[in-house]
């Protein structure tokens, strides 16, 4: 006869037995999901060029004027948020290095390449096919084009392009409204209409200012971030979505020939695509409309957006 106590025992033996098997289990099953996280990130790591994975830290040029792509947070001179600063950072964790952020003039984006600088630059970079023959570009945004006025629109501009012949529009320095607005000049006078006045400015605020001011008329502006923009601006601006006007892909810009660094950028940034963390980050910033969630390198070329002008 087995008695009572020879029972307890047997059973305490079993019930351990089968709990060691289900934490093992449990163990088995973190310890795969962990490793698949950890393997994902170190193929990635071993994507980057040497130079990079060795220092462990990319360094990224940016000018952190233009909220809310790029621009210093409240209260500080030294801490840059913005979306393009939070997607490069998150690509940064995806690689295993530190994104070092050195803040530069927008002109200096491209030259601060071409010289080694920088590894990337970024915060609102327009892909064009005339700066794809100095640098390449990894695009994260794709957005349209607005004409932005004084609260009220004196100047009596529209959602026509052609609205803005004749009138003095503003441009910044180095950035990709200096052929926008060349384009309109040539457009306007080949349609028989006055060209517009310009008005060269050194950066983005200080064009928005222009209009504010009455200086200028109207300027270009991307539609992303606007209403951004003009809450900065005490609510002073207004803007009408250009029809006609093609798409324009936006993103970072790698040295051309470092197709190694191109490379892993892309894949960190569809790897952030993949796991949400873009998506959360456009959502923090207001600029989900303008994802890219198909990115690619110079897709300016590759995948042109055409447009009824």
């Amino acid at each position: 006869m087995v008695s009572w106590r020879s029972r307890r025992d047997r059973f305490a033996r079993a019930a351990a037995s089968t709990a060691a098997a289900a934490l093992l289990v449990v163990v088995v099953a973190c310890g795969g999901s962990a490793s698949t996280t950890t393997n994902t990130k170190t193929n990635l790591n071993s994507e980057l060029p040497s130079k990079i994975r060795q220092a462990g830290v990319l360094t990224m040029l940016t000018a952190p004027v233009f909220k809310p792509i790029s621009y210093y947070k409240e209260g500080s001179t030294t801490d840059i948020i913005g979306s393009d600063v939070d997607i490069m950072r998150a690509m940064g964790d995806e690689l295993g290095v530190k994104v070092n952020l050195l803040p530069v003039q927008f002109p200096e984006f491209i030259p601060g390449i071409q010289s080694g600088r920088g590894d990337v630059a970024g915060g609102g970079l327009t892909d064009t096919e005339q700066r794809e023959q100095q640098v390449s570009f990894v695009d994260d945004f794709i957005l349209g084009e607005l004409y932005v006025v004084r609260k009220g629109n004196p100047a009596g501009i529209s959602s026509d392009y052609y609205s803005a012949c004749g009138k003095k529009i503003s441009f910044t320095v180095g950035a990709q409204s200096v052929n926008t607005v060349n384009t309109l000049v040539q457009k306007c006078k080949a349609k028989g209409l006055p060209a517009p006045d310009t008005i060269q400015t050194s950066d983005v605020n200080a064009t928005v200012l222009a209009v504010r001011s009455g200086r200028a008329d109207v300027s270009y502006y991307d539609d992303l971030g606007f209403d951004a923009v003009n809450a900065a601006a005490n609510n002073e601006l207004q803007a009408f979505k250009i029809q006609g006007y093609p798409a324009q892909y936006w993103g970072f810009a790698v040295s051309k020939d470092d197709t190694q660094l191109q490379k892993a950028l892309l894949d960190a940034l569809k790897a952030i695509i993949a796991n949400r963390k873009y998506a959360k980050i456009l959502d923090q910033y207001g600029v989900s409309s303008d994802a890219l969630n198909d990115p690619g390198i110079n897709l300016q070329t590759v995948r042109p957006q055409g447009g009824s002008l």
